[in-house]
């Protein structure tokens, strides 16, 4: 447990009601075009408002919003090595049981971070090859901690997803999915990375990353007790901007510029 507290933001999910579009036969219908500059936008105004509340972050986390990542990563390592490392231990979406939850230390002692972005909350690893792993986080709450220094203040983060990008994913392979049918099994054969959040008020879904603009979210029912992948039934395929609200999803707000 590391001794510095940390004041640090919440991601609140916020339950948005909306009308998507997918016919019965899968085509997906794109509600909108979303660019870098209003990702951007959006990942910088999430800076001001950390600056606004002096939120500070320990030096463990080597924060830095401003500087190149090209300028920042030194060591690249093997998707094979990371991946098996952060696959299905995020907050919201550990379905497998066994799969404990991913604390800072022990990440940061078996991949030491080089930098973390405010924006987001996220750090960044350059894999060997091609491509980056994106690692955002989630503050915990310590209970000791509230009562000495005052509500809000947390002491340790967990990791809430990690996601790998290289390059584009073809949209037509998402069309082939096929709603009442296809299950979260198949998203993931589609997207290996897709961010999937089981702990929704309003159901199930998933987030792929597209490209650097467009993500694609995926709604699902859940079939009976949720044990795998293949429990969680294909409702609803749409894509929109990345800087969308809808993205409940720290993909949200990676930076532009951090992408290969």
């Amino acid at each position: 447990m590391m001794k510095n507290l940390l004041s640090a933001l919440k991601i609140v999910s916020v339950v948005l009601l909306s009308t998507f579009f997918v016919s019965c036969s899968g085509t997906i219908e794109n509600i909108g075009y979303g660019t870098k500059e209003e990702a951007d936008d959006v990942a910088l105004s999430m800076n001001n408002e950390y600056a606004e509340t002096n939120i500070w972050i320990h030096e463990e986390y080597k924060r830095d919003d401003i500087s190149p990542l090209e300028d920042l990563l030194t060591t690249e390592y093997d998707l094979e090595e990371l991946w098996p490392f952060f696959e299905n231990r995020g907050t919201y979406g550990r379905i497998i049981e066994g799969q404990e939850q991913l604390y800072f230390e022990t990440v940061n002692k078996r991949f030491p971070i080089e930098v973390t972005r405010s924006a987001g909350f996220y750090s960044v690893y350059q894999v060997r090859h091609g491509g980056r792993l994106y690692v955002s986080w989630n503050v915990t709450e310590d209970a000791e901690a509230s009562e000495s220094v005052g509500p809000g203040r947390f002491r340790d983060l967990c990791v809430n997803h990690a996601v790998y990008y290289e390059k584009p994913v073809d949209s037509k392979r998402f069309t082939a999915l096929i709603p009442g049918i296809s299950t979260a099994r198949e998203v993931i054969d589609i997207d290996p990375y897709a961010e999937v959040n089981v702990l929704f008020g309003s159901g199930p879904r998933s987030f792929s990353l597209l490209n650097e603009d467009e993500v694609v979210i995926v709604y699902y029912e859940q079939g009976g007790e949720l044990h795998e992948y293949d429990d969680l039934i294909v409702k609803e395929v749409t894509i929109v901007p990345r800087s969308s609200p809808l993205v409940a999803s720290a993909l949200r707000y990676i930076l532009a510029d951090d992408f290969p």
